[in-house]
């Protein structure tokens, strides 16, 4: 997903860019400093992963469980 590396990168539906972005990135530092397990209906097979911090960005790591 484009939005690890770049979490300002809205997509249309975004009613308030801004607002998006910072969500998203709030949510991706959360997840990474937490050590979360996260789902999502666009994550492949199984739909489980953790986010870790890669610089400026977040990186996903599929998870196996």
């Amino acid at each position: 997903n484009f939005q690890f590396l770049h979490p300002e990168w809205g997509v249309a539906f975004d009613q308030d860019p801004e607002l998006a972005a910072s969500t998203r990135k709030r949510a991706f530092e959360m997840a990474a400093s937490d050590n979360l397990m996260v789902a999502g209906a666009h994550i492949g097979f199984p739909g489980l992963l953790k986010i870790v911090k890669d610089g400026d960005a977040w990186k996903p790591v599929p998870s196996s469980r």
